[in-house]
């Protein structure tokens, strides 16, 4: 029982350490990643399939102003962004307007992880399925 009793404490503070709280990206962190360089995407996944290969090419810029710009080639496409905590999340707006393809990239997407050189993105559509976004420094 001693023993027991000896233990509870250290599993609680292992426990307490594990937190999710400590993985979180906070607004100003990925504000801050976002708008350190540009951005190219390295994986899209749209509810049922890989559609990745559908913005190869594409050159995206988050600017301090929260303007966004994606580029291919000699086509400029204006949208704009912005970071918020929202039910427990760092989530990342993303508005193209109607312009197409990047339209699908009109959402909030929930922050899953971040580095320097890479974000990753979920979205739970209304439909129920999950959208991945992956996005890697350039």
């Amino acid at each position: 029982m001693k023993k027991l009793l000896l233990i509870l404490p250290v599993l609680a503070i292992i426990l307490a350490s594990c937190s999710s709280d400590d993985d979180s990206v906070t607004p100003s962190e990925a504000t801050s990643t976002l708008t350190s360089d540009q951005w190219r995407i390295s994986y899209y996944w749209d509810k049922d399939k890989d559609e990745t290969s559908d913005y190869s090419g594409y050159v995206f810029t988050f600017n301090d102003d929260g303007s966004l710009t994606a580029v291919k080639g000699s086509v400029t496409v204006s949208g704009s962004w912005s970071v918020y905590s929202s039910d427990g999340y760092t989530k990342l707006d993303i508005d193209f307007g109607t312009a197409e393809p990047l339209s699908e990239f009109n959402d909030d997407w929930k922050i899953l992880e971040q580095t320097s050189a890479e974000i990753k993105l979920e979205d739970q559509s209304g439909s129920g399925g999950t959208e991945t976004l992956h996005f890697v420094k350039i």
